[in-house]
């Protein structure tokens, strides 16, 4: 979802702020290299603190930040929670690896594929 409304943000951005294409491209890099960093981040927490803790952790997370990026007043504000909100929307793969230990054992990788071919 957060790679959908990004391309509605980044048009908005646009116009209401005057970016140039260079810099409506780095709030896509940014929100992108957060979700890079989130994902190398929070697996390591659910494994230790445990998978609903760390969903519960990446929803918040994201949830803040995705508030905060809401009333940015400035362009490198926005960069910021932007990059931030990433890092939250990184974890989606810890619902991913919860849904999963709830399959049955037998099929669960053709689920598991099925599933993200058409996520």
């Amino acid at each position: 979802i957060e790679v959908m409304l990004l391309s509605f943000l980044l048009t908005e951005l646009r116009f209401v702020w005057k970016l140039s294409p260079v810099q409506e491209s780095l709030v896509a890099v940014a929100s992108f290299g957060g979700i890079f960093c989130g994902t190398l981040v929070w697996g390591p927490v659910s494994d230790r603190w445990g998978r609903r803790k760390g969903y519960l952790a990446t929803s918040v997370f994201a949830s803040v930040f995705g508030l905060l990026s809401t009333f940015s007043p400035s362009y490198p504000w926005i960069l910021v929670f932007r990059f931030f909100l990433g890092i939250g929307a990184g974890g989606a793969s810890v619902a991913f690896s919860m849904f999963s230990e709830f399959l049955p054992k037998r099929g669960r990788g053709s689920f598991l594929i099925f599933f993200a071919l058409f996520w």
